[in-house]
């Protein structure tokens, strides 16, 4: 008995998809964590965005700041120059309405 070329593709396909299949299985019933588990100190399981907040949170609590700077002459000499906003007079009630003394055409 003789197999055709796509016959022998087909059993390669049908073996790799129970290969993935066997491994997926094995995986969901060992009990390790998977790659969204990851145990934490207290033994507890968190998601990998919650780890990744702790490790960004963690990076974050490392940065100092100098309160120094507020007594710096160059900062002290620093001059606001903000304006004020002199209020406008409001416009029209309706800006689509016709004008006075303008006849509309069709």
């Amino acid at each position: 008995m003789k197999l055709s070329k796509t016959t022998y593709i087909l059993l390669i396909v049908l073996a790799v998809v129970a290969i993935i299949g066997a491994v997926v299985i094995f995986n969901a019933l060992s009990g390790t964590p998977t790659d969204d588990e990851i145990i934490t100190e207290g033994q507890e399981t968190a998601s990998v965005d919650e780890m990744l907040f702790l490790n960004l949170a963690s990076q974050i609590e490392s940065i100092s700041f100098d309160a120094k700077l507020f007594t710096d002459p160059r900062f002290m000499s620093l001059v606001d120059i903000r304006t004020a906003i002199v209020p406008e007079q409001v416009g029209r009630k309706d800006p689509f309405a016709n004008l006075s003394g303008i006849v509309p055409t069709q």
